[in-house]
């Protein structure tokens, strides 16, 4: 059956974004960022992902004051830098 879906829209626990990170079923991510250090009491967002994700900023908002909403495109392979990125890479070698 094809549904033609286009966005899903999910909020889960560390585990569930681990596992569709790794399969390669993200390709955008929201982050909204508050003002506060919480350390240890924190909930780990990506609690079994073993590999690090590249993520290319694609837009911030300030919300309600102090809190921040940042967009990322997560770029799975160095194929999808975009060329201010290869540069940077370049520049690094």
């Amino acid at each position: 059956m094809y549904y033609n879906i286009r966005t899903v829209l999910k909020d889960s626990g560390g585990g569930l974004n681990s596992i569709l990170l790794r399969e390669g079923l993200v390709d955008e991510i929201s982050l909204l960022i508050s003002p506060v250090i919480v350390g240890k009491a924190a909930t780990n967002l990506f609690r079994t992902l073993e590999n690090k994700v590249n993520l290319e900023l694609i837009r911030t908002e300030r919300i309600r004051g102090n809190h921040m909403l940042a967009i990322y495109r997560v770029l799975s392979n160095i194929n999808q830098l975009t060329p201010i990125h290869m540069d940077n890479k370049k520049q690094q070698e």
